[in-house]
């Protein structure tokens, strides 16, 4: 399934249900199973009690909404196209075409893995500064990021502003510009 994550990562669970489930319907099927399918029921109900959430805990703010806004405006007004690994649906907002997340490098930059050359491509592409800004969550970013891009400026809005309420609490922060090359003669 998937071996560690963040907090909305829920693969053991599913994995858990789709094994066990299998196994208590071969192993008391075959006898009458009403019995079981009231006990189902029961469990779902009881986790959907258990599991009842408020809306206005999870959705954003008028000030997130605003925040979000100012923050497409940004990214459609920065030097194009925008490499936004950690939100990259805020640059496609802004006009410009979709780019890898972060998260799914991750997952594929794995020595010996099936996809590692890809990881490559995304060296690549930031040595040849195929995006004129390049905006991050963090500093660490990697990839060859500090070697050929150089830090422009901050842009990550005061206080929790725009922070995402269930998942991973990261919000675009850092921009990079490509670094200037001079030619010798």
């Amino acid at each position: 399934g998937h071996h560690g994550g963040f907090t909305n990562v829920l693969m053991p669970g599913i994995w858990s249900l789709c094994v066990l489930v299998p196994l208590l319907i071969h192993r008391y099927g075959r006898q009458d199973p009403t019995w079981l399918i009231h006990i189902g029921m029961l469990l779902m109900m009881g986790q959907s009690v258990w599991g009842l959430w408020a809306v206005e805990d999870y959705a954003p703010t008028e000030e997130d909404r605003l925040a979000g806004d100012a923050m497409v405006a940004e990214f459609a007004a920065s030097q194009g196209p925008v490499w936004a690994p950690h939100s990259p649906w805020l640059s496609v907002q802004a006009g410009y075409e979709p780019t890898t997340h972060l998260i799914a490098l991750w997952d594929i930059d794995h020595e010996g893995g099936p996809l590692v050359d890809y990881v490559d491509d995304i060296k690549s592409d930031i040595a040849n500064h195929r995006w004129g800004t390049i905006v991050s969550a963090d500093k660490r970013l990697g990839f060859g990021l500090r070697q050929h891009y150089e830090y422009h400026r901050s842009i990550r809005p005061k206080g929790r502003l725009f922070v995402p309420k269930v998942g991973w609490k990261v919000r675009p922060s850092y921009v990079y510009r490509p670094k200037k090359t001079t030619v010798e003669d």
